[in-house]
């Protein structure tokens, strides 16, 4: 969770930290010790996700601005975007063995 505190940092400082440095230096930070695309990817949209909640977004908002984002990158981000839009997707469902419930 090294990327966290990047996050939290660019809601302290939204004129200079915008969406895209945000990312990029977390991503980086996670490139460190995560040589995996899939790793390092979901770090900088972990410092993203962070960064919009800070500033006041709600979960749901966060994930849609952040999205577009990742869309830019194109075929790159497609293993993190799948799985986000996936739980995104899941999300306010509550699963309880084989059984599903709505919450």
């Amino acid at each position: 969770m090294r990327v966290a505190p990047i996050g939290f940092w660019a809601a302290l400082h939204p004129e200079d930290w915008g969406i895209r440095r945000t990312f990029t230096a977390a991503s980086q930070a996670a490139q460190l010790t995560h040589g995996h695309l899939c790793g390092y990817l979901s770090a900088g949209f972990f410092a993203l996700l962070i960064r919009q909640v800070t500033l006041g977004s709600s979960l749901d908002d966060a994930v849609a601005a952040t999205l577009p984002f990742l869309e830019k990158l194109g075929e790159t981000s497609t293993p993190i975007r799948e799985p986000v839009l996936l739980a995104h997707e899941l999300a306010g469902k509550r699963f309880h063995g084989n059984r599903q419930y709505r919450g």
